[in-house]
């Protein structure tokens, strides 16, 4: 991580880097926490993103996972 919780970050900062699993396939998670409500919720990344950076980020996650998910579910307690 390059950012931490509360920072204010823009368009086209690297906010992290890939790491890999004991099966050398990269790892990647971005979530969303909303903290303003109750419960707090983690949102999936995919329905804040551009399409650009949908299709990038799908793109990503099938060269270094073989999947293209990005999300499982749409809201997860954290």
């Amino acid at each position: 991580m390059q950012v931490s919780v509360g920072q204010t970050i823009t368009a086209g900062q690297q906010i992290g880097t890939v790491g890999t699993l004991n099966n050398g396939r990269g790892r990647t998670e971005l979530q969303i926490n909303r903290t303003d409500a109750t419960p707090v919720l983690a949102h999936c990344p995919a329905n804040f993103g551009t399409p650009a950076f949908n299709d990038a980020f799908r793109a990503e996650a099938l060269r270094l996972n073989g999947s293209s998910t990005v999300c499982t579910v749409e809201t997860v307690r954290p």
